[in-house]
């Protein structure tokens, strides 16, 4: 049963200085060492990075949680063994998730030259 969907757009231009530029305070405290990893062996690590965020955003809207209780890192988006993106929570955000009774949590990025979207559903078991 869904129990929660989100969905977030973000103009990749506002992004681009903080996600080329992976010394930036924003890389660290918006992305897991995994996902720092797989940015890195992206072509494009910018477009990785503004799909990853938006995902994020996506998730916290699906999941009804408030920003300032959760670290971002604290949602982890990865890439699977086709290329889909999967959710992994964990601290705070896994812990909102498991109060709702959220089983899984399903993610859908798109991109173009310019923007990026993000789609979040919250699954529980019926």
């Amino acid at each position: 049963m869904i129990t929660g969907i989100g969905v977030d757009l973000q103009d990749c231009s506002e992004f681009l200085p903080a996600y080329l530029d992976e010394s930036d305070p924003f890389c660290s405290r918006t992305f897991s060492q995994r996902e720092q990893s797989e940015a890195v062996s992206r072509p494009d690590p910018a477009q990785y990075y503004a799909g990853r965020f938006c995902a994020k955003e996506a998730v916290f809207k699906a999941l009804s949680i408030h920003t300032e209780r959760v670290d971002l890192r604290e949602i982890e988006i990865l890439t699977g063994a086709s290329g889909e993106p999967h959710v992994f929570l964990g601290g705070l955000a896994a812990q909102a998730a498991t109060e709702q009774h959220v089983e899984r949590v399903h993610v859908s990025i798109s991109h173009s030259a310019s923007f990026v979207t993000a789609y979040a559903v919250a699954e529980t078991k019926p």
